[in-house]
């Protein structure tokens, strides 16, 4: 995974980073593992989402508000 960063004056906002922690995941192989994992629980439901996708969903969703509350301290 090759990228180049850089530094800028301008505001960004805190979705910013949002391809690079979805190029991580993919790279980690996060989906899956949480795929294989056998300690979570599954809903036996029709209607339910997959675990994976909760969780990576639950993942992408909540980073830009803790980058927020990093870059405000």
């Amino acid at each position: 995974m090759k990228f180049e960063l850089s530094f800028t004056n301008k505001e960004i906002t805190p979705w910013g980073g949002m391809v690079f922690l979805k190029q991580m995941l993919d790279k980690i192989g996060f989906r899956e593992q949480i795929e294989k994992c056998e300690s979570l629980p599954v809903s036996l439901s029709n209607n339910s989402y997959k675990k994976e996708v909760l969780l990576e969903s639950f993942i992408t969703s909540i980073e830009p508000l803790l980058l927020e509350l990093i870059l405000k301290k």
